[in-house]
Protein backbone atom coordinates (compact mmCIF):
# COMPACT_ATOMS: atom_id res chain seq x y z
CA UNK A 1 0.00 0.00 0.00
CA UNK A 2 1.31 3.34 -0.88
CA UNK A 3 1.92 5.95 1.79
CA UNK A 4 0.05 9.41 1.74
CA UNK A 5 -0.01 11.45 -1.02
CA UNK A 6 3.07 13.92 -0.97
CA UNK A 7 1.73 17.96 -1.19
CA UNK A 8 2.09 19.43 -4.67
CA UNK A 9 5.32 21.63 -4.63
CA UNK A 10 5.17 24.88 -6.31
CA UNK A 11 8.05 26.85 -7.65
CA UNK A 12 8.78 30.06 -5.96
CA UNK A 13 10.65 31.74 -8.12
CA UNK A 14 11.70 31.52 -12.26
CA UNK A 15 14.13 33.68 -13.57
CA UNK A 16 14.99 34.12 -17.15
CA UNK A 17 16.78 36.03 -20.22
CA UNK A 18 14.79 37.97 -22.86
CA UNK A 19 17.18 39.81 -25.18
CA UNK A 20 19.14 41.89 -22.88
CA UNK A 21 16.52 41.70 -20.26
CA UNK A 22 16.29 39.66 -16.97
CA UNK A 23 12.71 38.20 -15.94
CA UNK A 24 12.03 37.43 -12.66
CA UNK A 25 8.38 35.86 -11.58
CA UNK A 26 8.16 35.57 -7.94
CA UNK A 27 5.37 33.52 -6.24
CA UNK A 28 3.79 35.99 -3.75
CA UNK A 29 1.04 32.99 -3.16
CA UNK A 30 -2.09 31.21 -3.78
CA UNK A 31 -6.02 31.08 -2.80
CA UNK A 32 -7.90 27.55 -2.67
CA UNK A 33 -11.17 27.97 -4.02
CA UNK A 34 -14.29 26.43 -4.58
CA UNK A 35 -16.10 28.62 -7.37
CA UNK A 36 -14.24 28.35 -10.50
CA UNK A 37 -17.28 29.24 -12.11
CA UNK A 38 -18.41 32.30 -11.49
CA UNK A 39 -15.10 33.79 -10.70
CA UNK A 40 -14.28 33.20 -14.04
CA UNK A 41 -15.83 32.69 -17.39
CA UNK A 42 -18.92 34.81 -16.48
CA UNK A 43 -20.48 35.17 -20.02
CA UNK A 44 -21.31 31.88 -20.19
CA UNK A 45 -22.89 28.93 -18.00
CA UNK A 46 -21.71 27.18 -15.56
CA UNK A 47 -22.52 23.99 -17.69
CA UNK A 48 -19.88 25.14 -20.34
CA UNK A 49 -17.34 25.79 -17.76
CA UNK A 50 -17.26 22.36 -16.17
CA UNK A 51 -17.66 20.88 -19.45
CA UNK A 52 -14.10 22.28 -20.60
CA UNK A 53 -12.11 21.65 -17.58
CA UNK A 54 -12.87 17.56 -17.65
CA UNK A 55 -12.26 17.66 -21.02
CA UNK A 56 -8.31 18.58 -19.71
CA UNK A 57 -8.92 16.62 -16.44
CA UNK A 58 -9.00 19.57 -13.84
CA UNK A 59 -10.83 19.51 -11.18
CA UNK A 60 -14.38 21.57 -10.67
CA UNK A 61 -15.46 23.41 -8.86
CA UNK A 62 -12.33 23.59 -7.31
CA UNK A 63 -9.57 25.64 -8.59
CA UNK A 64 -6.09 27.16 -7.11
CA UNK A 65 -5.68 31.12 -8.01
CA UNK A 66 -2.10 32.04 -7.55
CA UNK A 67 -1.29 35.58 -7.50
CA UNK A 68 2.49 35.87 -9.49
CA UNK A 69 4.37 39.18 -9.56
CA UNK A 70 7.47 40.11 -11.73
CA UNK A 71 11.13 41.83 -11.13
CA UNK A 72 12.12 43.18 -14.53
CA UNK A 73 15.81 44.30 -15.11
CA UNK A 74 15.84 46.42 -18.35
CA UNK A 75 17.80 49.25 -19.25
CA UNK A 76 19.87 49.86 -16.36
CA UNK A 77 16.51 49.86 -14.06
CA UNK A 78 14.88 47.21 -12.06
CA UNK A 79 10.90 47.18 -12.05
CA UNK A 80 8.91 45.26 -9.85
CA UNK A 81 5.53 45.16 -11.34
CA UNK A 82 2.35 44.40 -9.11
CA UNK A 83 4.61 43.31 -5.86
CA UNK A 84 2.10 41.45 -4.15
CA UNK A 85 -0.54 41.63 -1.25
CA UNK A 86 2.23 42.85 1.25
CA UNK A 87 0.60 43.10 4.84
CA UNK A 88 -2.64 42.94 3.35
CA UNK A 89 -2.20 39.44 2.61
CA UNK A 90 -5.84 37.85 3.10
CA UNK A 91 -4.22 34.01 4.15
CA UNK A 92 -1.47 32.60 5.41
CA UNK A 93 -0.34 31.34 1.89
CA UNK A 94 -0.16 34.89 0.58
CA UNK A 95 2.38 37.86 1.17
CA UNK A 96 5.53 35.73 0.20
CA UNK A 97 6.98 38.64 -2.54
CA UNK A 98 9.47 40.44 -0.13
CA UNK A 99 10.98 36.42 0.98
CA UNK A 100 11.17 36.18 -3.31
CA UNK A 101 12.58 38.86 -3.38
CA UNK A 102 15.31 37.84 -1.45
CA UNK A 103 15.89 34.80 -2.54
CA UNK A 104 17.28 36.11 -6.10
CA UNK A 105 19.27 39.02 -3.98
CA UNK A 106 17.39 41.91 -4.29
CA UNK A 107 16.73 44.38 -1.84
CA UNK A 108 13.99 46.77 -1.54
CA UNK A 109 16.13 49.30 -1.98
CA UNK A 110 17.10 47.97 -5.44
CA UNK A 111 13.97 48.80 -7.13
CA UNK A 112 14.02 51.92 -9.40
CA UNK A 113 10.10 51.80 -10.23
CA UNK A 114 7.01 49.66 -9.06
CA UNK A 115 4.81 49.62 -11.83
CA UNK A 116 1.31 48.71 -10.82
CA UNK A 117 -1.19 47.15 -13.67
CA UNK A 118 -4.22 47.91 -11.36
CA UNK A 119 -5.11 48.86 -8.14
CA UNK A 120 -6.77 45.34 -6.63
CA UNK A 121 -5.33 44.14 -3.75
CA UNK A 122 -2.62 41.64 -4.63
CA UNK A 123 -1.25 44.58 -6.90
CA UNK A 124 -1.22 47.27 -4.82
CA UNK A 125 -0.71 46.13 -1.16
CA UNK A 126 2.84 45.79 -1.13
CA UNK A 127 3.37 49.20 -2.35
CA UNK A 128 3.24 51.05 1.58
CA UNK A 129 3.87 49.59 4.79
CA UNK A 130 2.37 50.97 7.74
CA UNK A 131 2.21 54.09 5.49
CA UNK A 132 5.82 54.34 4.76
CA UNK A 133 6.99 53.12 0.84
CA UNK A 134 7.75 49.19 0.54
CA UNK A 135 10.25 50.30 -2.33
CA UNK A 136 12.01 53.86 -0.77
CA UNK A 137 14.23 54.51 -3.61
CA UNK A 138 11.06 53.36 -5.88
CA UNK A 139 9.05 56.27 -8.62
CA UNK A 140 5.71 54.41 -8.83
CA UNK A 141 4.12 54.33 -12.02
CA UNK A 142 0.61 53.51 -12.80
CA UNK A 143 -2.47 54.62 -15.55
CA UNK A 144 -3.60 57.60 -15.07
CA UNK A 145 -7.32 56.49 -15.55
CA UNK A 146 -7.22 53.37 -13.30
CA UNK A 147 -5.34 55.91 -10.68
CA UNK A 148 -8.68 58.71 -11.02
CA UNK A 149 -11.01 55.91 -10.87
CA UNK A 150 -10.42 54.95 -7.49
CA UNK A 151 -9.34 58.12 -6.37
CA UNK A 152 -13.16 59.41 -7.61
CA UNK A 153 -14.44 56.21 -5.10
CA UNK A 154 -17.93 56.29 -7.11
CA UNK A 155 -19.00 53.16 -9.09
CA UNK A 156 -17.42 50.96 -6.98
CA UNK A 157 -19.02 47.71 -6.69
CA UNK A 158 -20.18 46.17 -3.02
CA UNK A 159 -17.69 43.45 -3.39
CA UNK A 160 -14.70 45.77 -4.14
CA UNK A 161 -15.40 48.41 -1.50
CA UNK A 162 -12.15 46.61 0.73
CA UNK A 163 -10.22 46.99 -2.56
CA UNK A 164 -11.29 50.86 -2.63
CA UNK A 165 -10.16 51.01 1.11
CA UNK A 166 -6.67 49.42 0.71
CA UNK A 167 -6.27 52.14 -2.30
CA UNK A 168 -6.74 55.09 0.20
CA UNK A 169 -4.71 53.64 2.82
CA UNK A 170 -1.54 52.51 0.72
CA UNK A 171 -1.70 54.22 -2.40
CA UNK A 172 -3.75 57.70 -2.14
CA UNK A 173 -0.99 58.91 0.27
CA UNK A 174 1.60 58.54 -2.10
CA UNK A 175 -0.35 60.84 -4.60
CA UNK A 176 2.30 63.51 -5.13
CA UNK A 177 4.69 60.85 -5.98
CA UNK A 178 3.21 59.26 -8.64
CA UNK A 179 3.64 59.04 -12.20
CA UNK A 180 0.93 59.04 -14.33
CA UNK A 181 1.06 57.18 -17.32
CA UNK A 182 -1.53 56.62 -20.63
CA UNK A 183 -1.64 53.57 -23.13
CA UNK A 184 1.10 53.72 -25.74
CA UNK A 185 3.43 55.44 -23.16
CA UNK A 186 7.15 53.83 -22.62
CA UNK A 187 8.01 53.19 -18.83
CA UNK A 188 11.28 52.83 -20.03
CA UNK A 189 12.67 52.41 -23.10
CA UNK A 190 11.40 48.80 -24.20
CA UNK A 191 8.74 48.68 -22.25
CA UNK A 192 5.11 50.58 -22.96
CA UNK A 193 2.00 50.37 -21.43
CA UNK A 194 -1.24 48.93 -23.98
CA UNK A 195 -5.10 49.33 -22.34
CA UNK A 196 -6.52 46.57 -21.67
CA UNK A 197 -9.03 48.23 -19.68
CA UNK A 198 -12.19 45.96 -18.38
CA UNK A 199 -11.03 43.99 -15.32
CA UNK A 200 -10.50 46.92 -13.70
CA UNK A 201 -11.05 50.14 -15.31
CA UNK A 202 -8.32 51.69 -16.19
CA UNK A 203 -6.28 48.08 -16.41
CA UNK A 204 -2.98 47.87 -18.09
CA UNK A 205 -0.75 45.56 -19.49
CA UNK A 206 2.99 45.27 -20.54
CA UNK A 207 4.85 45.02 -23.99
CA UNK A 208 8.41 44.23 -23.69
CA UNK A 209 10.90 43.86 -26.55
CA UNK A 210 14.04 44.13 -26.66
CA UNK A 211 16.81 42.67 -28.86
CA UNK A 212 13.78 42.17 -31.29
CA UNK A 213 12.64 39.55 -28.82
CA UNK A 214 9.00 40.52 -27.60
CA UNK A 215 6.75 39.40 -24.54
CA UNK A 216 3.23 40.47 -23.72
CA UNK A 217 3.05 40.46 -19.97
CA UNK A 218 -0.44 40.28 -18.63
Amino acid sequence: MSGPATPPKRPSVYQFTLGACTVTNILDGFIHRADLHPFVATNVEADAVEALVQEYRLPYPKTEHNFVATVLEINGKIIAIDPGFGAAAPTPTTGFFMEGLSTVEYSPDDIDIVLISHCHPDHIGNVATDGVPTFPNAEIVIGRTEFEFWKAGEDVSEMRQPTLQLFQKTLLPLEGQLRLIEPGDDIVPGLAAIDAFGHSAGHLVFHLKSNDIELLML
